[in-house]
């Protein structure tokens, strides 16, 4: 359970409009918010021809699957919580709709593999960091910027703090350099695709250990360096027309720890035979 809080949870969005074609692109602070609440999410904001609603996958935060109650046989839930985050989420994306200038947009890559290993075989991972820069067309400033990596948290072993991990760190550090909105968004990461501490010292000069909290601060940083040179290299690019094309799909339920957590009411998610 949580002892105290490191640094607030949010729901970030970014609105993109065309003519009547709205899009709404949610990042939330959370391990994974499940399908049926982002169901709830959309019918509230109808008029948006599609809200995508994805978690950066911070382990420091409340649950919001049912996995991590007070025992095996009890879920970690609390449906009052669940309420606020998907009202956070509405409030967020009718804050970004208010807020719609005419913008301009580039795009930039930056390709970096000293922050990145797959803790699991076979070894694969995507080492390119995405940006999206939007720019004013009033007055060419920065008007916001979606980043998008692929890493697990740091997860530090034995924390009891609420935080947003290092992606929060590579948040803020890009709204102060750049006074505008940031949106990070989380890549391909089941693998195990995480972080990699070999370029990370501790104050005597040692080698830091996978778990150790200040970790979240150097590697948030470390990703923040690696989306300047993303930005430096951005291209324009252009985004219309708007078009969206999505359909369901079904996947295996293999893992047995899961079906198991679901037949004891654990996991809640609708699932099919």
């Amino acid at each position: 359970s949580a002892t105290e809080v490191l640094d607030r949870l949010y729901a970030r969005a970014l609105v993109l409009q065309s003519d009547q074609t709205k899009i709404a692109l949610v990042s939330v602070d959370l391990l994974g918010l499940q399908h049926q609440d982002v169901v709830e999410v959309r019918k509230t904001l109808s008029e948006f021809s599609y809200v995508m609603v994805a978690s950066t996958h911070t382990h420091e935060a409340p649950d919001v699957i049912g996995l991590w109650g007070a025992s095996a046989e009890v879920s970690g839930v609390d449906p009052d919580y669940l309420l606020l985050v998907r009202n956070a989420i509405v409030s967020a994306v009718r804050i970004a709709e208010k807020n719609v200038i005419p913008v301009k947009a580039s795009f930039g890559t930056f390709e970096n593999y000293s922050l990145l290993k797959d803790f699991r075989l076979p070894d694969v991972f995507d080492p390119i960091l995405r940006v999206l820069k939007f720019e004013r067309v009033s007055d060419g400033k920065t008007a916001g910027i979606l980043v998008q990596w692929n890493s697990h948290p740091i997860e530090p072993d034995k924390n009891t703090k609420i935080t947003r991990d290092f992606m929060g760190v590579t948040v803020d550090t890009l709204e102060k350099r750049h006074d505008c909105p940031v949106v990070y968004f989380s890549g391909a990461i089941g693998g195990l695709m995480g972080t990699s501490v070999a370029p990370f010292l501790d104050s005597n000069g040692e080698p830091l250990f996978e778990d150790a909290l200040e970790l979240i601060q150097l590697y948030g940083n470390a990703v923040a360096e690696v989306a300047e040179q993303a930005l430096q290299q951005a291209e324009p690019i252009q985004l219309l027309p708007l078009k969206i094309y999505w359909k369901p799909i079904y996947v295996p339920f293999p893992n047995e720890g899961f079906r198991k957590a679901r037949a004891a009411g654990l996991l809640t998610r609708p699932a099919f035979v």
